[in-house]
C-alpha cells in the first residue's frame, strides 16, 4: 500500500465537506426561524454531503488501489458521475433559491448533457492513471477529457459560488457574512486550483500539476475542518467553562 499525497488531499477534503454539510443540516434543523424553507434546509447539505462523497471516493481510491490503474479508472468515473448529479442539484438549487419564478431544467439538462458527454469521453479514452515521481496520482486524461471534467466540475462548484456570493451580499448578521465569504472564497479557490490544473497547466510537467492540486486540495480541506469543526468546539468548551466558573463563583459567594 502506498500512501499517495493525492490520497492524503482528498481525504482531508472529504472530511472537510462532509463536516460542512453536516454544519449546515443541524443549524437548519436548529433553526426557530418559522419562516425557513424546509428545501433549502436539504438541499445546501446534499451538495456538500456530495462533494464530501466524490472527494472521498478519489481519496480512499488513491490509498487503497494506488498502483492499480484500473481500479482508479472506475473510481475516476464514478467520482465524474456524482458530480454530475451535484451540478445538476447545485443549478436547481440556485434557481430555487434565487430565482424561483424561472425554470431550472434547461440549465439541468445542460449539466447532465456535459456531464454524460464527459462519462462518455473517459470510457471510450480509458485514461490510466498511475503514481507520479512525486507521489501523487496522475489521472493521465487527454486533453478533451481533462476539459469536459473541468466543465463539470466548474458547474458544480460554480453553483456553491453563486449561492454564496449572493447569500454574501444580502446577509444581515456578521456570522453569516463570514460563513458566506469563506465558502464562496474556498469555492473559488477550487475552481482556480482545477481550471490550472486540468486546462491551464495541461501540457506542463506532471509534477507541477499534481503538486498545486495536492496542496491546493490539503489547504482547502484543513481551512474547512478548523473553521467548522475545531474553533466551534474551542468556543464551545470557552462558553462551558465560563459558565461553570460563574455558577462557582455564585455558589460559593466569591
Amino acid at each position: 500500500m502506498v500512501v499517495t499525497t493525492t490520497a492524503v488531499a482528498f481525504i482531508l477534503l472529504s472530511l472537510g465537506l462532509t463536516i460542512c454539510g453536516l454544519w449546515f443540516l443541524k443549524a437548519f434543523q436548529n433553526s426557530d426561524n418559522p419562516k425557513r424553507d424546509t428545501k433549502i434546509g436539504f438541499l445546501v447539505p446534499f451538495i456538500y454531503l456530495g462533494f464530501g462523497l466524490s472527494n472521498g471516493m478519489i481519496g480512499i481510491g488513491a490509498f487503497l488501489f494506488a498502483k492499480n490503474s484500473e481500479v482508479l479508472y472506475f473510481v475516476l468515473i464514478a467520482s465524474h458521475f456524482i458530480l454530475t448529479l451535484i451540478a445538476i442539484l447545485g443549478v436547481y438549487t440556485a434557481y430555487y433559491i434565487f430565482s424561483p419564478r424561472l425554470s431550472p431544467y434547461l440549465g439541468m439538462i445542460f449539466a447532465g448533457i456535459l456531464g454524460i458527454i464527459g462519462i462518455i469521453t473517459t470510457i471510450i479514452t480509458h485514461p490510466r492513471p498511475y503514481i507520479s515521481l512525486q507521489n501523487s496520482i496522475e489521472w493521465n486524461m487527454n486533453f478533451s477529457t481533462s476539459l469536459l471534467f473541468f466543465y463539470i466540475l466548474f458547474i458544480s462548484i460554480g453553483s456553491t459560488l453563486y449561492i454564496f456570493v449572493r447569500l454574501f451580499l444580502t446577509a444581515r448578521t456578521r456570522q453569516v457574512k463570514f460563513l458566506s465569504l469563506l465558502l464562496s472564497t474556498l469555492a473559488f479557490t477550487a475552481i482556480l486550483i482545477h481550471f490550472i490544473r486540468f486546462v491551464l497547466l495541461y501540457n506542463i510537467d506532471t509534477s507541477v500539476r499534481t503538486r498545486i492540486e495536492d496542496f491546493g486540495t490539503v489547504l482547502m480541506g484543513i481551512v474547512s475542518i478548523i473553521v467548522l469543526l475545531i474553533v466551534p468546539i474551542i468556543k464551545n468548551l470557552i462558553i462551558t467553562g465560563k459558565s461553570k466558573i460563574l455558577g462557582d463563583s455564585k455558589k460559593y459567594k466569591i
